[in-house]
Protein backbone atom coordinates (compact mmCIF):
# COMPACT_ATOMS: atom_id res chain seq x y z
CA UNK A 1 0.00 0.00 0.00
CA UNK A 2 1.29 3.44 -0.92
CA UNK A 3 1.33 5.64 2.17
CA UNK A 4 3.37 8.44 0.64
CA UNK A 5 2.14 11.74 2.00
CA UNK A 6 3.37 13.76 -1.02
CA UNK A 7 0.40 13.41 -3.35
CA UNK A 8 -1.64 15.97 -5.23
CA UNK A 9 -5.15 16.23 -3.81
CA UNK A 10 -6.46 18.64 -6.46
CA UNK A 11 -5.37 17.24 -9.81
CA UNK A 12 -7.62 14.61 -11.38
CA UNK A 13 -5.62 11.87 -13.05
CA UNK A 14 -7.80 8.82 -13.81
CA UNK A 15 -4.78 6.81 -14.97
CA UNK A 16 -3.46 6.78 -11.40
CA UNK A 17 -6.73 5.36 -10.00
CA UNK A 18 -8.35 1.91 -10.06
CA UNK A 19 -10.84 3.36 -12.59
CA UNK A 20 -8.78 4.86 -15.46
CA UNK A 21 -11.76 5.03 -17.84
CA UNK A 22 -13.86 7.29 -15.60
CA UNK A 23 -14.11 11.03 -16.38
CA UNK A 24 -13.27 13.72 -13.86
CA UNK A 25 -16.09 15.56 -12.13
CA UNK A 26 -16.22 19.26 -12.95
CA UNK A 27 -14.57 21.40 -10.31
CA UNK A 28 -17.96 22.56 -8.99
CA UNK A 29 -19.21 18.98 -8.63
CA UNK A 30 -21.31 18.95 -11.79
CA UNK A 31 -20.79 16.76 -14.85
CA UNK A 32 -21.31 13.08 -15.66
CA UNK A 33 -21.98 10.32 -13.14
CA UNK A 34 -19.99 8.40 -12.07
CA UNK A 35 -16.95 10.66 -12.03
CA UNK A 36 -13.73 11.07 -10.08
CA UNK A 37 -14.12 13.77 -7.40
CA UNK A 38 -11.59 15.50 -5.17
CA UNK A 39 -12.37 14.68 -1.53
CA UNK A 40 -9.56 16.86 -0.12
CA UNK A 41 -7.87 13.96 1.67
CA UNK A 42 -5.30 14.96 4.27
CA UNK A 43 -3.51 13.48 7.27
CA UNK A 44 -4.23 15.49 10.41
CA UNK A 45 -1.53 14.31 12.82
CA UNK A 46 1.45 11.96 13.21
CA UNK A 47 -0.55 8.94 14.43
CA UNK A 48 -2.09 8.24 11.00
CA UNK A 49 -5.37 10.12 11.51
CA UNK A 50 -6.88 11.50 8.29
CA UNK A 51 -9.97 13.28 7.03
CA UNK A 52 -11.81 13.36 3.72
CA UNK A 53 -12.55 17.06 4.16
CA UNK A 54 -16.34 17.06 3.79
CA UNK A 55 -16.75 20.56 5.26
CA UNK A 56 -19.84 21.25 3.12
CA UNK A 57 -21.68 18.21 4.47
CA UNK A 58 -25.02 18.81 6.11
CA UNK A 59 -25.16 15.20 7.23
CA UNK A 60 -23.31 11.92 6.78
CA UNK A 61 -26.18 9.46 6.52
CA UNK A 62 -24.19 6.22 6.42
CA UNK A 63 -20.71 4.85 5.69
CA UNK A 64 -18.85 1.54 5.52
CA UNK A 65 -15.40 0.11 4.84
CA UNK A 66 -14.11 -3.08 3.22
CA UNK A 67 -10.39 -3.55 2.62
CA UNK A 68 -9.03 -0.18 1.48
CA UNK A 69 -12.30 1.00 -0.06
CA UNK A 70 -14.96 3.01 1.71
CA UNK A 71 -18.43 4.17 0.78
CA UNK A 72 -20.56 6.89 2.30
CA UNK A 73 -23.74 8.82 1.61
CA UNK A 74 -23.58 12.53 2.22
CA UNK A 75 -26.00 15.43 2.35
CA UNK A 76 -24.60 18.78 1.25
CA UNK A 77 -25.63 22.40 1.56
CA UNK A 78 -23.79 23.40 -1.61
CA UNK A 79 -24.93 23.41 -5.22
CA UNK A 80 -24.34 22.06 -7.81
CA UNK A 81 -24.85 18.81 -6.00
CA UNK A 82 -21.65 17.25 -4.71
CA UNK A 83 -23.69 15.20 -2.26
CA UNK A 84 -24.96 11.67 -2.79
CA UNK A 85 -23.18 8.32 -2.60
CA UNK A 86 -19.40 8.12 -2.98
CA UNK A 87 -16.70 5.45 -3.01
CA UNK A 88 -13.20 6.25 -1.75
CA UNK A 89 -10.05 4.24 -2.46
CA UNK A 90 -7.52 4.74 0.33
CA UNK A 91 -4.54 3.41 -1.63
CA UNK A 92 -4.85 5.94 -4.46
CA UNK A 93 -6.61 8.60 -2.32
CA UNK A 94 -9.29 8.74 -5.02
CA UNK A 95 -12.99 9.46 -4.63
CA UNK A 96 -15.77 8.56 -7.06
CA UNK A 97 -19.14 10.31 -7.03
CA UNK A 98 -21.56 7.54 -8.01
CA UNK A 99 -24.93 9.31 -7.89
CA UNK A 100 -26.15 12.65 -6.58
CA UNK A 101 -29.54 13.80 -5.31
CA UNK A 102 -30.22 16.54 -7.84
CA UNK A 103 -33.61 14.92 -8.49
CA UNK A 104 -34.55 15.50 -4.83
CA UNK A 105 -34.59 11.80 -3.90
CA UNK A 106 -32.52 11.21 -0.79
CA UNK A 107 -29.79 8.56 -0.75
CA UNK A 108 -29.38 7.47 2.86
CA UNK A 109 -28.13 3.90 3.47
CA UNK A 110 -24.96 2.39 1.98
CA UNK A 111 -22.59 -0.54 2.50
CA UNK A 112 -19.58 -2.09 0.75
CA UNK A 113 -18.31 -5.64 0.26
CA UNK A 114 -15.55 -7.32 -1.73
CA UNK A 115 -16.89 -6.75 -5.24
CA UNK A 116 -19.95 -4.59 -4.85
CA UNK A 117 -21.27 -1.69 -2.82
CA UNK A 118 -24.96 -0.96 -2.25
CA UNK A 119 -27.10 2.05 -1.48
CA UNK A 120 -30.77 2.84 -0.98
CA UNK A 121 -32.65 5.73 -2.54
CA UNK A 122 -36.05 7.05 -1.56
CA UNK A 123 -38.44 6.68 -4.49
CA UNK A 124 -41.89 7.71 -3.23
CA UNK A 125 -44.06 7.85 -0.13
CA UNK A 126 -45.86 4.79 1.17
CA UNK A 127 -47.36 6.83 4.00
CA UNK A 128 -47.51 10.62 3.78
CA UNK A 129 -49.33 12.38 6.61
CA UNK A 130 -48.64 15.54 8.58
CA UNK A 131 -46.84 13.66 11.34
CA UNK A 132 -45.85 10.38 9.74
CA UNK A 133 -43.81 9.51 6.64
CA UNK A 134 -42.71 6.15 5.29
CA UNK A 135 -40.84 5.74 2.01
CA UNK A 136 -40.43 3.07 -0.58
CA UNK A 137 -36.65 2.78 -0.72
CA UNK A 138 -35.10 1.01 -3.70
CA UNK A 139 -31.70 -0.67 -3.47
CA UNK A 140 -28.95 -0.26 -6.07
CA UNK A 141 -25.66 -2.11 -6.52
CA UNK A 142 -22.32 -0.57 -7.51
CA UNK A 143 -19.88 -2.77 -9.41
CA UNK A 144 -16.54 -1.76 -7.88
CA UNK A 145 -14.61 -2.76 -11.00
CA UNK A 146 -16.24 -0.24 -13.34
CA UNK A 147 -18.56 1.75 -11.01
CA UNK A 148 -21.70 0.89 -12.96
CA UNK A 149 -24.95 0.77 -11.00
CA UNK A 150 -28.02 -1.45 -11.21
CA UNK A 151 -31.40 -1.63 -9.48
CA UNK A 152 -31.44 -4.83 -7.40
CA UNK A 153 -34.40 -4.46 -4.99
CA UNK A 154 -37.59 -2.50 -5.71
CA UNK A 155 -39.95 -3.95 -3.12
CA UNK A 156 -42.45 -1.35 -1.90
CA UNK A 157 -40.87 -1.08 1.56
CA UNK A 158 -38.32 0.77 3.65
CA UNK A 159 -34.79 -0.65 3.70
CA UNK A 160 -32.41 0.35 6.48
CA UNK A 161 -29.04 -0.60 8.04
CA UNK A 162 -27.34 -2.17 5.01
CA UNK A 163 -24.48 -4.55 5.81
CA UNK A 164 -22.41 -6.23 3.08
CA UNK A 165 -20.09 -9.12 3.92
CA UNK A 166 -18.51 -11.04 1.07
CA UNK A 167 -21.16 -12.32 -1.34
CA UNK A 168 -24.16 -11.39 0.83
CA UNK A 169 -25.95 -8.18 1.73
CA UNK A 170 -28.23 -7.77 4.75
CA UNK A 171 -30.75 -5.11 5.71
CA UNK A 172 -33.83 -4.26 7.77
CA UNK A 173 -37.08 -4.32 5.77
CA UNK A 174 -40.73 -3.62 6.63
CA UNK A 175 -42.22 -5.42 3.59
CA UNK A 176 -44.49 -7.57 5.81
CA UNK A 177 -46.23 -4.41 7.04
CA UNK A 178 -45.12 -1.56 4.75
CA UNK A 179 -47.33 1.05 6.43
CA UNK A 180 -45.73 0.46 9.84
CA UNK A 181 -42.28 0.80 11.40
CA UNK A 182 -42.06 -2.97 11.85
CA UNK A 183 -38.84 -4.42 10.46
CA UNK A 184 -37.32 -7.84 9.89
CA UNK A 185 -33.87 -8.83 8.61
CA UNK A 186 -33.44 -9.89 4.98
CA UNK A 187 -30.52 -10.85 2.77
CA UNK A 188 -29.63 -11.83 -0.76
CA UNK A 189 -26.44 -12.92 -2.55
CA UNK A 190 -24.71 -11.06 -5.36
CA UNK A 191 -25.73 -13.81 -7.82
CA UNK A 192 -29.25 -12.39 -7.79
CA UNK A 193 -30.97 -14.81 -5.43
CA UNK A 194 -34.33 -13.73 -4.01
CA UNK A 195 -34.35 -11.95 -0.66
CA UNK A 196 -35.03 -14.18 2.34
CA UNK A 197 -36.03 -13.35 5.90
CA UNK A 198 -33.46 -14.33 8.53
CA UNK A 199 -34.91 -13.45 11.97
CA UNK A 200 -37.27 -16.36 12.60
CA UNK A 201 -37.19 -16.75 16.39
CA UNK A 202 -40.02 -14.30 16.95
CA UNK A 203 -42.70 -12.42 15.04
CA UNK A 204 -41.77 -9.30 17.00
CA UNK A 205 -39.83 -6.73 14.95
CA UNK A 206 -36.05 -6.87 14.73
CA UNK A 207 -34.49 -3.52 15.54
CA UNK A 208 -30.71 -3.77 14.96
CA UNK A 209 -28.21 -6.39 13.80
CA UNK A 210 -24.58 -7.11 13.00
CA UNK A 211 -23.03 -9.87 10.88
CA UNK A 212 -19.60 -11.49 11.07
CA UNK A 213 -18.75 -14.53 8.97
CA UNK A 214 -21.37 -17.21 9.56
CA UNK A 215 -22.97 -15.52 12.58
CA UNK A 216 -25.44 -12.72 13.22
CA UNK A 217 -26.33 -10.91 16.44
CA UNK A 218 -29.65 -9.07 16.42
CA UNK A 219 -32.03 -7.41 18.84
CA UNK A 220 -35.76 -7.96 19.19
CA UNK A 221 -37.71 -4.93 20.35
CA UNK A 222 -34.70 -3.44 22.20
CA UNK A 223 -35.11 -5.97 25.03
CA UNK A 224 -33.58 -9.24 23.77
CA UNK A 225 -30.36 -10.25 21.99
CA UNK A 226 -30.33 -13.26 19.66
CA UNK A 227 -27.31 -15.06 18.21
CA UNK A 228 -27.92 -16.84 14.90
CA UNK A 229 -25.66 -19.37 13.14
CA UNK A 230 -26.05 -19.30 9.37
CA UNK A 231 -24.40 -22.73 9.14
CA UNK A 232 -26.96 -24.50 11.33
CA UNK A 233 -29.86 -22.06 11.24
CA UNK A 234 -30.04 -22.19 15.05
CA UNK A 235 -31.08 -18.98 16.82
CA UNK A 236 -30.13 -18.67 20.49
CA UNK A 237 -31.66 -16.16 22.90
CA UNK A 238 -28.77 -14.60 24.86
CA UNK A 239 -30.77 -12.12 26.95
CA UNK A 240 -34.40 -11.49 27.72
CA UNK A 241 -34.83 -8.75 30.32
CA UNK A 242 -37.04 -5.67 30.75
CA UNK A 243 -34.06 -3.32 30.38
CA UNK A 244 -33.35 -1.64 27.06
CA UNK A 245 -30.47 -2.98 24.93
CA UNK A 246 -29.01 -1.53 21.74
CA UNK A 247 -26.13 -1.63 19.28
CA UNK A 248 -25.30 -5.33 18.79
CA UNK A 249 -21.80 -6.07 17.49
CA UNK A 250 -20.21 -9.46 16.82
CA UNK A 251 -16.89 -11.10 15.87
CA UNK A 252 -15.73 -14.71 15.81
CA UNK A 253 -14.87 -14.66 19.54
CA UNK A 254 -17.02 -11.97 21.11
CA UNK A 255 -20.32 -10.14 20.97
CA UNK A 256 -21.22 -6.80 22.53
CA UNK A 257 -24.22 -4.60 23.14
CA UNK A 258 -25.11 -1.72 25.43
CA UNK A 259 -27.80 -1.64 28.07
CA UNK A 260 -29.46 1.09 30.13
CA UNK A 261 -29.71 -0.89 33.37
CA UNK A 262 -27.72 1.74 35.27
CA UNK A 263 -29.21 4.80 33.58
CA UNK A 264 -30.87 7.48 35.69
CA UNK A 265 -32.52 9.01 32.62
CA UNK A 266 -33.55 6.52 29.93
CA UNK A 267 -35.64 9.27 28.31
CA UNK A 268 -32.43 11.07 27.35
CA UNK A 269 -30.63 7.83 26.51
CA UNK A 270 -27.71 8.50 28.84
CA UNK A 271 -26.12 5.95 31.14
CA UNK A 272 -25.06 3.32 28.61
CA UNK A 273 -23.07 0.32 29.88
CA UNK A 274 -20.93 -1.85 27.58
CA UNK A 275 -21.76 -5.57 27.86
CA UNK A 276 -19.20 -8.10 26.57
CA UNK A 277 -20.26 -11.66 25.71
CA UNK A 278 -17.57 -14.34 25.35
CA UNK A 279 -18.73 -16.76 22.66
CA UNK A 280 -16.42 -19.55 23.92
CA UNK A 281 -17.50 -19.47 27.56
CA UNK A 282 -21.03 -18.26 26.74
CA UNK A 283 -20.78 -15.73 29.57
CA UNK A 284 -21.78 -12.05 29.53
CA UNK A 285 -20.42 -9.38 31.84
CA UNK A 286 -19.90 -5.63 31.90
CA UNK A 287 -16.74 -4.43 30.19
CA UNK A 288 -17.51 -0.82 31.17
CA UNK A 289 -20.36 -0.06 33.57
CA UNK A 290 -22.04 3.34 33.59
CA UNK A 291 -22.34 5.43 36.73
CA UNK A 292 -25.78 6.41 35.51
CA UNK A 293 -24.90 9.51 33.51
CA UNK A 294 -21.79 8.55 31.51
CA UNK A 295 -21.75 6.41 28.36
CA UNK A 296 -19.68 3.40 27.29
CA UNK A 297 -20.47 1.25 24.26
CA UNK A 298 -18.70 -0.78 21.60
CA UNK A 299 -18.53 0.68 18.10
CA UNK A 300 -17.09 -2.30 16.23
CA UNK A 301 -15.27 -5.61 16.65
CA UNK A 302 -12.49 -6.93 14.44
CA UNK A 303 -10.51 -10.06 15.30
CA UNK A 304 -8.73 -9.42 18.61
CA UNK A 305 -9.79 -5.76 18.66
CA UNK A 306 -12.73 -3.74 19.94
CA UNK A 307 -13.48 -0.09 19.22
CA UNK A 308 -15.43 1.56 21.98
CA UNK A 309 -16.75 5.00 22.89
CA UNK A 310 -16.60 6.96 26.11
CA UNK A 311 -18.18 10.38 26.64
CA UNK A 312 -16.35 13.06 28.57
CA UNK A 313 -18.76 16.00 28.50
CA UNK A 314 -22.54 16.28 28.44
CA UNK A 315 -24.66 18.04 25.84
CA UNK A 316 -25.02 21.80 26.13
CA UNK A 317 -27.93 22.41 28.49
CA UNK A 318 -27.72 18.84 29.82
CA UNK A 319 -24.17 18.79 31.18
CA UNK A 320 -25.12 16.25 33.84
CA UNK A 321 -25.90 13.64 31.19
CA UNK A 322 -23.97 12.13 28.31
CA UNK A 323 -25.52 10.57 25.22
CA UNK A 324 -24.53 9.84 21.62
CA UNK A 325 -24.35 13.53 20.71
CA UNK A 326 -22.18 14.56 23.66
CA UNK A 327 -18.44 15.17 23.46
CA UNK A 328 -16.73 11.80 23.49
CA UNK A 329 -13.76 9.87 22.14
CA UNK A 330 -12.92 6.57 20.48
CA UNK A 331 -10.72 3.97 22.15
CA UNK A 332 -9.33 0.68 20.89
CA UNK A 333 -8.90 -2.42 23.08
CA UNK A 334 -6.70 -5.45 22.40
CA UNK A 335 -8.18 -8.57 24.00
CA UNK A 336 -4.98 -10.71 24.21
CA UNK A 337 -2.95 -8.02 26.05
CA UNK A 338 -5.91 -6.27 27.73
CA UNK A 339 -4.49 -2.90 26.65
CA UNK A 340 -6.44 0.17 25.56
CA UNK A 341 -5.40 3.20 23.51
CA UNK A 342 -7.25 6.48 23.05
CA UNK A 343 -7.52 7.24 19.33
CA UNK A 344 -9.22 10.66 19.38
CA UNK A 345 -8.94 13.70 21.62
CA UNK A 346 -10.94 16.70 20.41
CA UNK A 347 -14.30 18.43 20.99
CA UNK A 348 -17.46 17.20 19.30
CA UNK A 349 -19.35 13.96 18.93
CA UNK A 350 -18.03 10.79 17.33
CA UNK A 351 -20.40 7.94 17.99
CA UNK A 352 -20.18 5.68 14.97
CA UNK A 353 -17.06 3.88 13.72
CA UNK A 354 -16.11 0.92 11.49
CA UNK A 355 -12.89 -1.11 11.52
CA UNK A 356 -11.33 -3.27 8.80
CA UNK A 357 -7.90 -4.60 9.72
CA UNK A 358 -5.61 -1.58 10.26
CA UNK A 359 -8.06 1.01 8.88
CA UNK A 360 -10.75 2.68 11.00
CA UNK A 361 -13.26 5.31 9.87
CA UNK A 362 -15.82 7.27 11.87
CA UNK A 363 -18.17 10.26 11.82
CA UNK A 364 -16.60 13.22 13.57
CA UNK A 365 -18.15 16.49 14.75
CA UNK A 366 -15.03 18.43 15.81
CA UNK A 367 -15.54 21.15 13.19
CA UNK A 368 -19.18 21.66 14.16
CA UNK A 369 -19.35 20.96 17.90
CA UNK A 370 -22.52 23.04 18.34
CA UNK A 371 -24.47 21.08 15.72
CA UNK A 372 -23.66 17.58 16.89
CA UNK A 373 -26.69 15.61 15.63
CA UNK A 374 -26.54 16.93 12.06
CA UNK A 375 -23.02 17.72 10.94
CA UNK A 376 -20.26 15.14 10.81
CA UNK A 377 -17.14 14.86 8.72
CA UNK A 378 -15.55 11.54 7.81
CA UNK A 379 -12.35 10.93 9.75
CA UNK A 380 -10.22 7.82 9.96
CA UNK A 381 -6.92 6.42 11.12
CA UNK A 382 -4.35 4.17 9.48
CA UNK A 383 -2.92 2.10 12.33
CA UNK A 384 0.08 1.26 10.15
CA UNK A 385 1.14 4.86 10.83
CA UNK A 386 0.41 4.71 14.55
CA UNK A 387 3.72 4.44 16.48
CA UNK A 388 2.31 2.18 19.21
CA UNK A 389 -0.10 0.02 17.20
CA UNK A 390 1.50 -0.62 13.81
CA UNK A 391 3.45 -3.69 14.95
CA UNK A 392 0.24 -5.53 15.91
CA UNK A 393 -0.91 -5.87 12.28
CA UNK A 394 0.62 -8.24 9.73
CA UNK A 395 -0.75 -6.05 6.94
CA UNK A 396 1.50 -3.20 8.13
CA UNK A 397 4.69 -5.19 7.59
CA UNK A 398 6.49 -4.71 4.30
CA UNK A 399 3.71 -2.59 2.82
CA UNK A 400 1.35 -5.55 2.51
CA UNK A 401 -2.14 -4.73 1.21
CA UNK A 402 -5.33 -5.90 2.91
CA UNK A 403 -7.93 -7.97 1.11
Amino acid sequence: TDRDRDYDTTACNPASTPWPSLPCCDSDGSGPRPCIIDLEFEYTNDTGEFTLGLRDADRIYAFDIHGEKMTFSQGSVSTPYKNGVKVFDYESKTGVLIADVSDGALIDECSIGSGYAYYTKRDHYIVDTENYHLYAKYMYSINLNDMTTALVENTESEKDLLDSTGAKTYWLDNRLSPEELSYHIYSFTTDGSAAERLDLLSDAPATEFDVYGQSMLYSIGYSAMVLKSFETGVETLLTDTPQEMYYPRISDKYATWLDLSESISTYNGCGKSLVLYDRETEKADYFKKSSGTDDHFALDLWGDWMLYYECHDGISGQEFCCDSNADGDIYIYHFPTQKSWQLTDSPGARWDAKMYDHLIVWRDGRYNPDNRPATHDIFGIDLCLHPELKDYFESCKGGAAID
